[in-house]
C-alpha cells in the first residue's frame, strides 16, 4: 500500500504522539531519579575509598589541611572521580541506552561534528562573559554568609588548595582528568 500523497508525491509527516511532552517529562524524572539513586551510592563508594586509606570521607578532607601527602590526595582525588561518574554520567548513559539501545549516543548528541566557527563562538562566549563573571564573582564575595556556609567555604577551599599541591606531572595529569575532564563532559551529558 502507498502512502505517498498523491497531489505532492511526498509521504505525509508522521502524526506526533500524544503522549510526546509525557515521554519527556517521564525522561526527566527518570534522570533526575537515576542522577539522586547513582549519586547517593557514588557517596558510599567515595566512603569506601576513603576508608581504604583508614579515614572517613568528611575526616580525609578536613585533615588535608594538616596531612597533605599524596596518598591523602590521591583518595580524595579518586573519591571525588566516583562522585562524578556516578552523579553526572552513568545517570546520562544509562538514560540514554534505556531510551534509545544502539543509538544511545545519538540520543546524547555525540554523533554530531563540531565546526570551526562553533569553536570561534564559543570562544568568543567566553570572552564576552569574562568581565560579567568577574562581577558576579565580585557581588558574591560582597554577600555576609552565615557561619555553617563560611564554614563550609573554608573546608572546600582548603580541598581545593590541598589538590592543587602537585608534585609531579603525573598528579597535574590527574587533576586535569578528574578536576576538569569527568566533570565537564559528565555535566555536559546531563545538561
Amino acid at each position: 500500500m502507498d502512502h505517498t500523497n498523491p497531489s505532492s508525491g511526498t509521504e505525509p509527516e508522521m502524526p506526533q504522539s500524544p503522549f510526546a511532552p509525557i515521554s519527556g517529562l517521564l525522561e526527566i524524572l527518570m534522570v533526575i531519579f537515576l542522577v539522586l539513586i547513582l549519586g547517593w551510592g557514588g557517596s558510599h563508594v567515595a566512603q569506601l575509598i576513603a576508608q581504604s586509606g583508614g579515614y572517613g570521607l568528611e575526616e580525609l578532607v578536613s585533615s588535608l589541611a594538616d596531612n597533605n601527602t599524596l596518598q591523602n590526595r590521591n583518595l580524595v582525588r579518586f573519591a571525588n572521580l566516583a562522585i562524578h561518574l556516578m552523579s553526572f554520567t552513568l545517570p546520562c548513559l544509562l538514560l540514554a541506552f534505556f531510551v534509545r539501545r544502539s543509538k544511545w549516543y545519538e540520543y546524547l548528541s555525540l554523533d554530531k561534528v563540531i565546526n570551526s566557527k562553533t569553536i570561534l563562538l564559543s570562544v568568543l562566549l567566553i570572552l564576552v562573559a569574562m568581565p560579567f563573571t568577574s562581577l558576579t564573582y565580585w557581588i558574591n564575595m560582597q554577600i555576609p554568609l552565615p557561619e555553617w556556609a563560611q564554614t563550609i567555604e573554608e573546608d572546600a577551599t582548603v580541598m581545593i588548595n590541598a589538590l592543587l599541591t602537585m608534585d609531579s606531572p603525573m598528579e597535574l595529569i590527574l587533576n586535569l582528568l578528574i578536576i576538569a575532564l569527568v566533570p565537564a563532559i559528565g555535566e555536559e551529558l546531563l545538561f
